[in-house]
């Protein structure tokens, strides 16, 4: 018969951490019976206590089991909700493990990530490009770090803050209008025809439209986003709607009709609202 053998701690977490399995909290199922206690409040409190420390206790075991520090300090990132880590005691760790990108990754993967921690990692350890794009994806993204991810040598990264911006960009957020503005043009800067579905719907300025315009990729998909904008020049529309390469192309002369449709409908009515000379 065959010995069967079982996976040490020490294996399994780093192979956990090799993966990127999120491994963001941990908890316990508590039951407790409170039924004719005088005192059920602090009873519950005792036992919510001692769940705690239960927990406290099982990561500092698998912490231990740990030899080596980099995966101590990954493991401690992975679990910073559950322990309750200080972002000072963050940026400690990240300050003597920075160079390790497993750290650094699983720093960015937290949720919910510090903005002193988000900082930190862009200004240190931008050349992580997986902890990069884990930053650029967060739901609470600190619009600073975004714009500076936007530079990124990376395309995936850049791409990553493309769909992160313009899903913000739809939500009326007057306070962080500005800064999500920045973070856009940034993005125009360095533009590549693969944002257009991610940025083109969310413009309102007709001559970034037309920038982003000359910089797609002509398919009746991508003639689609600027058609169904309202804020698409007319000269956009027009070469749309006269384009063979997109006619050529399944769907494309739909595209092209309803391209041509847009522009009729504008001529129509600017000529209805010129009042007619005396």
């Amino acid at each position: 018969m065959d010995r069967i053998s079982f996976t040490e701690a020490a294996e399994f977490l780093a192979e956990r951490l090799r993966a990127g399995a999120p491994m963001r909290r941990v908890g316990i199922v508590v039951r407790a019976s409170l039924e004719g206690m005088s005192d059920a409040g602090k009873r519950l409190d005792e036992v919510v206590q001692s769940a705690a420390a239960r927990v406290n206790a099982a990561l500092s075991k698998r912490l231990a089991d740990l030899g080596d520090e980099t995966q101590r300090d990954a493991l401690r990132l992975s679990y910073a909700g559950s322990l309750r880590l200080p972002v000072v005691e963050q940026l400690e760790i990240l300050n003597r493990s920075r160079q390790a990108e497993s750290v650094t990754t699983a720093a960015a993967r937290q949720e919910p990530c510090p903005v002193e921690v988000q900082r930190f990692l862009v200004e240190h350890c931008f050349q992580h490009r997986t902890a990069m794009v884990a930053l650029a994806q967060k739901r609470d993204a600190d619009l600073k770090s975004l714009r500076e991810l936007s530079r990124h040598p990376d395309r995936d990264v850049r791409i990553s803050v493309a769909a992160n911006i313009g899903a913000s960009m739809r939500l009326v957020e007057p306070q962080r209008t500005e800064e999500k503005l920045a973070v856009y043009n940034s993005l125009l800067h360095r533009y590549e025809s693969d944002f257009a579905q991610l940025l083109v719907p969310v413009c309102r300025d007709g001559e970034q439209i037309a920038h982003m315009y000359a910089r797609t990729t002509t398919t009746p998909n991508n003639g689609r986003l600027f058609v169904e904008n309202p804020y698409t020049p007319d000269d956009v529309l027009l070469d749309i709607s006269t384009s063979m390469r997109i006619r050529v192309m399944p769907g494309g002369s739909a595209v092209a009709s309803e391209a041509k449709q847009q522009v009729e409908k504008r001529l129509s009515h600017d000529s209805e609202a010129t009042p007619e000379p005396y």
